[in-house]
């Protein structure tokens, strides 16, 4: 059933992040909305438009990212100057 399910997913993911946890690794996550479009020419982008607050009726525009990997990059980079 779908509880059964569910257990499951979250057994699997647990038992995974414990495995790399113990080894040392952090787990990252990147934004999914950004401020721009990316830039592969066969790829469209998605806008989505947000609110700025949660009091205001005011947006702007947003956009679905179309790949984890250049955030992912970044994280890389970062860490790398850090140490």
């Amino acid at each position: 059933n779908t509880r059964q399910r569910i257990e499951r997913r979250d057994a699997a993911l647990r038992a995974v992040r414990g495995y790399f946890h113990a080894r040392g690794f952090v787990e990252a996550d990147t934004h999914q909305l950004v401020p721009a479009p990316g830039t592969e020419p066969h790829i469209d982008f998605l806008r989505v438009d947000v609110r700025t607050s949660l009091t205001s009726t005011t947006t702007a525009p947003r956009f679905l990212i179309t790949s984890p990997e250049l955030a992912l990059k970044r994280v890389v980079a970062h860490d790398a100057t850090a140490a």
